[in-house]
């Protein structure tokens, strides 16, 4: 049996490697399943980052695609037209925000988001790792 599962792996060593790099995301994010990934105490400024989420999330449910990435915030933060985004990239956070709408509710679409980006670290730690490797064969 452990022969058969080492052909397995040896054999398909690519996508057992997504999908070990995807159960380590998910084994990642399981603690805050059943508690805040997120804490509001003093000096953190949390809410002030995920206003940027909400912003893009109502402009994209009430079916404005024009409006998903704005330079002025003027349905969240206080609704001033704050402009926030002018100085820190959103389209960083349109996959959190396409997570929120996918699964209709803002805490599940970050830990989604969370979990994507720890698949992607890994992914990429394990392509450039096979990149050097080939490089550092050619040398030797």
């Amino acid at each position: 049996m452990i022969n058969k599962v080492k052909y397995i792996i040896g054999k398909h060593l690519n996508i057992s490697v997504c999908l070990l790099f995807a159960l380590f995301s998910c084994l990642i994010i399981l603690p805050y399943l059943h508690g805040p990934a997120y804490i509001h105490q003093e000096g953190w400024d949390g809410r002030f980052h995920m206003a940027r989420v909400a912003e893009s999330y109502l402009n994209l449910s009430h079916g404005h695609l024009d409006q998903a990435i704005l330079s002025v915030m003027t349905k969240t933060f206080g609704s001033f037209g704050y402009p926030q985004n002018l100085f820190y990239p959103l389209i960083t956070m349109l996959p959190e925000v396409l997570l929120h709408i996918i699964f209709g509710n803002a805490y599940g679409g970050y830990l989604a988001f969370i979990a994507l980006i720890f698949f992607s670290t890994f992914m990429s730690m394990y392509i450039c790792t096979l990149k050097i490797q080939k490089v550092v064969s050619l040398l030797y």
